[in-house]
């Protein structure tokens, strides 16, 4: 008899930790999804910059005041960030 409560406890123990792992683990694949989209997007964004750099260093450019260049297309320039 002993014996058998035992088991039934375990048994219980198990299911309890079962439970807890699969929560922990949706957790996790929650993290992830949220982490994946971070990761595109900071792609894109990258790809995006690549591009505006690129453009960039085919623009024509001026000095302005002392220790500055300006863009010669400011639309652009406004776009990224100069």
């Amino acid at each position: 008899m002993n014996c058998g409560v035992r088991t039934d406890e375990m048994e219980a123990r198990v299911r309890e930790r079962t439970a807890d792992l699969g929560k922990a683990n949706q957790a996790l694949e929650g993290e992830i999804a949220v982490r994946s989209g971070v990761e595109e997007a900071l792609s894109k964004e990258r790809t995006i910059l690549r591009s505006l750099i690129r453009q960039r260093a085919q623009l024509p450019v001026h000095k302005g005041y002392p220790g500055q260049i300006r863009c010669g297309q400011l639309a652009l320039c406004a776009a990224a960030g100069f």
